[in-house]
């Protein structure tokens, strides 16, 4: 408990999420609420719990219910929610409809850095962009995720509780037990696809009720010691802003005029492949030109062919720029930076099909088919992975070293699984 003389933590951040409720209640329809409890010596705990604002009037009632474990999906009213958000913060119980009650002391997470997420975050993979708190439950409340199978006559098999919960929640609940997500989605606006070439880039965006009047955008592009910063209006769409050059950090804000941040990217480009599938390269015949005049370097890679042996090598390198900052693979140009052409009647799924029975977990790949001097060449671009570490079946991780592909040390494997943790938190 907090001393009546010492102001609770929770209570200003339980004030702004309020605000912004008030704010949106022309949006905000009803909220989905998906919970995850596991009893633990006749006591039930929270293991994992989501709370979205909908823009839409939702009635979800929904439980499954296995030993010892339940996931409830139910839809509440805004009124609902501000009982149940008082009643944890005040008395530290978390109350959901048609489940059961469970102790819920604990704190607000502080840090602010990440309080407002993205469209299309990397790892909540929300739509919208949204305000986003975490409530962090006590030891004394923690439940953790059964690792047992699930199994029942009546509802859907899971292997164990985390992918349970991942299923129904779309995210990744590793080192997030027993705590209390609040999503609020600001459905104004959000990117929707960003293409960038050597000259421009071309901004496309999704709008819900908002002008476009009242829009300011902001961009910060930079390669070395080149840097561009804009301002610009939504004029058309997609948004056409000429850059110059070909990137390596692009900054992108979308602002509502009194200053309210609506949706943003901030991308670390490795030309020519992407970070996400909604940043899209648009590579050029003139660049494909440049990247083979370059050589081989750590980002590209040549391939005369595929056949029984390239196709291991192939395998090789998709799975190093997976795990490092992605690249591209040009198949039809010899390791001297010659042309050669290749050509195979249905070659995009033969790509598919080595990349299937070698690579784990799968990487999808972009291929783009051109011509140059009437050779045909391949263009697969890969893109840095977001599971790491990928894995060569049968030979184990690789990884990009020059122009070369070699086994990951053990320091490296270490920190893939390092970073992997950390991202988890969102950091």
């Amino acid at each position: 408990m907090v001393d009546n003389k010492t102001l609770d933590p929770n209570i200003p951040i339980k004030e702004e999420i309020k605000n912004f409720i008030d704010c949106r209640k022309e949006i905000y329809k009803s909220v989905l609420v998906t919970a995850s409890f596991t009893k633990i010596q006749d006591t039930w705990k929270n293991v994992f719990t989501t709370i979205t604002f909908s823009n839409k009037n939702e009635i979800i009632l929904e439980k499954f219910e296995y030993p010892n474990f339940i996931i409830s999906k139910v839809s509440i009213s805004i009124d609902e929610f501000l009982i149940m958000l008082d009643n944890l913060i005040s008395e530290g119980e978390l109350k959901i409809k048609n489940c059961p009650v469970v102790d819920a002391y604990g704190n607000f997470d502080q840090d602010t850095h990440w309080r407002y997420r993205s469209s299309n975050d990397e790892w909540l993979k929300n739509e919208w962009p949204a305000n986003h708190y975490k409530f962090n439950i006590g030891d004394m409340g923690r439940g953790y995720p059964p690792s047992n199978a699930l199994v029942s006559n009546r509802y859907p098999h899971f292997p164990d509780g985390n992918r349970a919960i991942k299923y129904y929640t779309n995210i990744d609940v590793s080192n997030q037990s027993s705590s209390i997500f609040i999503f609020l989605p600001n459905y104004q606006l959000k990117i929707d696809k960003l293409t960038i070439s050597s000259e421009h880039l071309d901004l496309k965006i999704i709008t819900n009720g908002i002008e476009k009047e009242e829009i300011i955008g902001k961009l910060y592009c930079e390669k070395e010691e080149l840097i561009k910063t804009e301002d610009f209006l939504i004029d058309e769409n997609p948004k056409r802003i000429y850059i110059g050059f070909i990137p390596d950090f692009i900054s992108v804000y979308l602002l509502k005029n009194d200053g309210e941040t609506l949706d943003f990217r901030r991308i670390y480009l490795n030309w020519p492949s992407s970070t996400s599938k909604d940043i899209v390269i648009d590579v050029k015949e003139g660049d494909i030109l440049s990247m083979i005049e370059q050589g081989e370097n750590q980002h590209i890679e040549f391939k005369k062919e595929l056949n029984n042996n390239g196709n291991e090598e192939f395998a090789e390198t998709a799975v190093a720029f997976s795990n490092g900052k992605g690249g591209a693979i040009l198949i039809g140009v010899d390791d001297k930076s010659k042309i050669v052409g290749y050509s195979h009647e249905k070659i995009e799924e033969k790509i598919i099909n080595i990349i299937r029975s070698r690579c784990d977990p799968f990487i999808e790949p972009d291929i783009k088919l051109i011509r140059i001097d009437e050779r045909p060449i391949t263009v697969v671009r890969i893109n840095e992975g977001k599971d790491k570490p990928y894995v060569l079946r049968d030979k184990g991780v690789y990884v990009r070293s020059g122009s070369t592909d070699r086994s990951a040390n053990r320091f490296e494997l270490d920190e893939f699984y390092t970073k992997d943790k950390y991202n988890k938190f969102g950091i």
